[in-house]
């Protein structure tokens, strides 16, 4: 009896380590777009993966971008408080333009302005685990 059930927790822990060992591995298809990046696309498919908001099935962006307004792009369009990129329904063009932080959706005959999140540069006031870590050990050297 004892052995059964010591067998089946073994069995559990390796399904649910090797499910996420699986998950985490996964690679994204597509490219993970930078601060240096251009594009003007038409977005036909979208796909939401892990925050990630996949245009086409080529070109990787953060979910989690929002909207601004300010003297220069007023945009007629309102945005609710939590409205982000992730969120915009498929059939617009967007715009990035080289070395600029601003994504350009149009949708209609509606423009909205989005502030790119670069995720290859490291935000000092949000950082992961392993770059908290490698700030840490790197400063004892």
């Amino acid at each position: 009896m004892k052995n059964g059930v010591v067998t089946i927790i073994i069995l559990t822990f390796a399904l649910f380590f090797s499910a996420i060992f699986f998950e985490v591995s996964r690679p994204e298809r597509g490219n993970l777009v930078n601060s240096s990046d251009e594009f003007n696309i038409n977005v036909q498919k979208i796909t939401l993966h892990k925050g990630m908001v996949r245009l086409n099935d080529s070109i990787i962006v953060s979910g989690n971008i929002k909207p601004f307004n300010d003297s220069s792009n007023a945009s007629k369009i309102k945005f609710d408080k939590g409205f982000c990129l992730g969120d915009i329904t498929q059939g617009y063009q967007i715009i990035k333009k080289r070395n600029n932080d601003t994504l350009i959706i149009i949708q209609s005959s509606d423009t909205s302005y989005f502030r790119f999140i670069d995720l290859n540069k490291i935000d000092e006031d949000d950082l992961t685990f392993k770059q908290f870590f490698d700030k840490i050990f790197k400063n004892k050297k």
